[in-house]
């Protein structure tokens, strides 16, 4: 690197004392020119690398979030059937007399009948998405309100 700027200062010097003030000028611009491409070239590359970046980022965003919202639907399901087995076992309890089954019967019944559980989704990936303002690396408004 510092012999090219050994060259072209060797090169500048020489137009100069040869008084040829339009070749120093043309080499001028064209020095000048080509510094600006090579700014405007590093810059292009740098976009590039970021965008790339906020894309992987953007796809590992989406894949947790998909993550999360898929153990929680397995979460309702399984909060799901327990309901619907304590709907049927209060059915039962609500449809037989009380004399025609034993006592073990009875107190098994009315517990797990009585269980009362409750379904929550867990939004720990969502709340991380939201605070850390990833959530603007979703350009797709429409997935934005679906998340």
């Amino acid at each position: 690197m510092k012999l090219i700027i050994m060259v072209f200062h060797e090169i500048r010097k020489q137009l100069l004392n040869q008084d040829k003030i339009g070749r120093y000028l043309k080499y001028a611009i064209a020095g000048i020119v080509s510094v600006m491409i090579d700014i405007l070239l590093a810059l292009q590359v740098n976009n590039w690398i970021t965008n790339r970046e906020l894309t992987k980022e953007k796809v590992k965003v989406l894949k947790v979030r998909y993550q999360e919202f898929s153990d929680n639907l397995s979460r309702f399901v399984a909060f799901y059937r327990i309901h619907l087995k304590r709907r049927k076992y209060n059915e039962i309890l609500m449809a037989t007399s009380l004399g025609e089954l034993s006592l073990d019967s009875i107190s098994y019944l009315n517990r797990v009948a009585g269980d009362n559980h409750t379904c929550d989704s867990l939004p720990c990936i969502y709340n991380s998405i939201i605070n850390s303002g990833k959530i603007k690396l979703i350009s797709n408004d429409a997935l934005k309100l679906t998340i």
